[in-house]
């Protein structure tokens, strides 16, 4: 009886101890072990939102920008709690930086403002994320121009004909 309630005891692990050993994995860079022990935990329970965010920590460090995204997102949309929102939207922005989608990295920390007005890393990765979209807009306005231009060099070279020389017979 007694090997049963100690098997049973480790088997039966609750969503808050699958957290945990999610955390241990995280923070000795086991990040995949992470996410499967999140995973686990959320299948248990689905609302345990401190397993959401880790989930989404773990998807972003692994470089998996979309799922993090996905998490934070569903996160953020389901929190009631408004430091939880602000921190979702707010790395949920930084996924999105990773990805150079600098406008939807915007909206993230405009949102992480909105949830928690005194966010102030959420104020200025806004800012860096406005200047990183006008720099990049920039660059494809240039590369447009310059291809625009190549274009029509390439158009002219073939238009280009050197003069004929003699008179033409006019029938």
């Amino acid at each position: 009886f007694i090997g049963l309630w100690v098997t049973t005891g480790v088997i039966a692990q609750t969503p808050r101890q699958m957290v945990r050993d999610g955390n241990t994995a995280y923070h000795i860079d086991s990040t995949q072990q992470a996410i499967l022990e999140y995973e686990k935990a959320l299948e248990i329970d689905p609302k345990l939102e401190s397993a959401q965010f880790n989930l989404g920590d773990a998807f972003y460090r692994s470089g998996k920008y979309a799922d993090a995204i996905k998490t934070y997102e569903q996160l953020a949309q389901t929190t009631s709690n408004k430091d939880v929102k602000s921190d979702s939207y707010y790395n949920m922005g930084n996924a999105h930086m990773q990805t150079q989608k600098f406008q939807e990295a915007m909206d993230a920390f405009k949102n992480a403002m909105k949830s928690n007005p005194q966010n102030t890393k959420a104020r200025y990765n806004y800012e860096y994320a406005r200047k990183k979209l006008e720099e990049q807009q920039k660059q494809e306005q240039e590369d447009k121009d310059n291809s625009t231009i190549s274009e029509t060099a390439v158009f002219n070279d073939c238009l280009i004909w050197p003069p004929i020389k003699g008179i033409l017979a006019i029938f």
